[in-house]
């Protein structure tokens, strides 16, 4: 994983619609800087869109600020996120879950919102007892889901 870069990325001519990357974060080599788009893996993402492909994201929980270093300049370019309450908390520097381990909808709001903005990302939350109540919420209040 850590020597997996965007050289064989760059090959990919394949008539799939979606390109997924699982775990991001276990990819050190598209952790690299890049001068215009901060990260290789922004870079990958946006030359994928480029020739066609939608992007998909599923990444490894880490709660650190190195998750959000990583994840925040690749979201302009992912059309599809796979994201728990841990993960998505990392990205914005906030708990989405109180001191009872409910999950605190106001904070998935704010969590979310960001993303959202940049284009037509589907978003999915990953939350194990509260999925059915979450996704009903944000089938009525914030119009993400399909």
């Amino acid at each position: 994983n850590a020597e997996f870069g965007i050289e064989y990325i760059d090959q990919i001519d394949v008539p799939a619609k979606i390109f997924h990357l699982g775990y991001l974060l276990l990819l050190d080599k598209l952790e690299e800087p890049d001068k215009f788009y901060q990260l290789k893996a922004a870079r990958v993402f946006h030359e994928l869109q480029q020739k066609g492909y939608e992007t998909s994201v599923d990444v490894v929980s880490e709660e650190s600020d190195r998750f959000r270093n990583v994840l925040l300049p690749c979201l302009p370019y992912i059309n599809y996120l796979v994201i728990n309450e841990v993960e998505a908390g990392s990205c914005y520097g906030i708990s989405l879950r109180g001191d009872n381990g409910e999950i605190l909808l106001d904070q998935v709001r704010k969590a979310f919102a960001h993303p959202i903005r940049y284009n037509q990302m589907k978003l999915f939350l990953r939350l194990e007892q509260e999925m059915p109540f979450v996704q009903e919420y944000y089938m009525r209040h914030m119009k993400v889901w399909d």
